[in-house]
């Protein structure tokens, strides 16, 4: 088989507890033709350490290193140098399994395809769930499985040939859902997919993580991401796909306790609630915290979170 080469793409900021078995992950890939990019965005742990022993040892790893601006400048850092034909990125504290590589390469090439969709585990306390990708026929049919939370937008299960992604980049202002506004840009350019069967990333669900750190403010800028993907994407998707999309945010806000900070953005997330039917468990969370029912929307989200950090790592 030709081994074109691909340049996995690993932005680091402290996660010195995981970053070795990712970097291992890596380099232990039985798919030899790859570069590993290594940034560190300012970490202030002991990742330089980790990072520099293992760049000695490993002669196709890149190190670079910046002060901290975020996980997508570090990202856009690794795109600017990569020289591989196919891009892979990796969260630093996550990591591949064995034959990742070789099997989402070898589907881009048998399928001549532009993007690869791998199925992939989540991990935590509890041991390991696989999360097999719903597959639809089109980018378009893709970018609705994302938007309406079918399919996870994330960025770690795919892989994506460089001249697709040239003169995109991530938006540096944004902090949360970046992947989901960087998968809809380049699916926006109609790219040929093709899906994997077997998994082929390992998501390691921690506490501190990205995704962990749920506050007001980063619940508007989530809001701010929605706002934006309505505008990117009127008349290119179904109008249903859009609703449900505005209906998830305001179940994020009501269970986040968002809703509650204006009038007008209690009327308006109610009025998005109603535009979709919901599942019984989401149903009866609905009423307790929209009717204010003060105790248990309060034992709610207490538990909510209790629950998430037993289960963390």
């Amino acid at each position: 088989m030709n081994e074109p080469k691909v340049s996995v793409i690993v932005p680091v900021y402290n996660t010195d507890r995981f970053l070795e078995k990712c970097l291992t992950s890596i380099a232990a890939q039985n798919y030899q033709n790859i570069e590993i990019i290594i940034i560190n965005d300012g970490s202030t742990d002991k990742s330089d350490e980790i990072i520099k022993n293992f760049t000695d040892q490993e002669k196709r790893a890149v190190y670079l290193s910046q002060k901290n601006q975020g996980v997508s400048a570090a990202r856009n850092v690794g795109l600017s140098k990569a020289t591989g034909e196919y891009i892979l990125f990796c969260d630093s504290d996550d990591y591949y399994l064995e034959n990742s590589v070789l099997a989402l390469v070898q589907a881009a090439l048998e399928d001549n395809s532009d993007v690869v969709v791998g199925n992939y585990y989540k991990k935590n306390k509890l041991g390991e769930h696989l999360v097999k990708v719903v597959r639809p026929t089109t980018a378009i049919d893709l970018i609705e499985s994302f938007i309406t939370g079918i399919n996870h937008a994330s960025l770690c299960n795919k892989l994506y040939r460089k001249s697709l992604l040239s003169g995109l980049f991530f938006s540096a202002e944004v902090t949360i859902r970046e992947d989901m506004l960087f998968n809809i840009e380049v699916l926006l350019t109609a790219p040929r997919i093709s899906f994997v069967d077997e998994p082929v990333y390992v998501y390691v669900q921690r506490k501190g993580s990205a995704v962990d750190k749920i506050s007001a403010a980063r619940m508007r800028e989530s809001n701010h991401v929605t706002a934006c993907l309505e505008k990117m994407l009127r008349g290119k998707v179904s109008v249903n796909s859009v609703r449900k999309m505005l209906a998830l945010d305001a179940y994020g806000n009501i269970v986040n306790g968002l809703s509650f900070t204006t009038k007008e953005q209690y009327e308006r997330d109610s009025c998005r609630l109603k535009t979709i039917r919901w599942g019984l468990k989401k149903r009866i969370i609905i009423a307790i915290i929209s009717n204010k029912i003060v105790n248990l929307a309060w034992f709610y989200r207490v538990a909510r979170r209790l629950k998430q950090n037993i289960l963390m790592y």
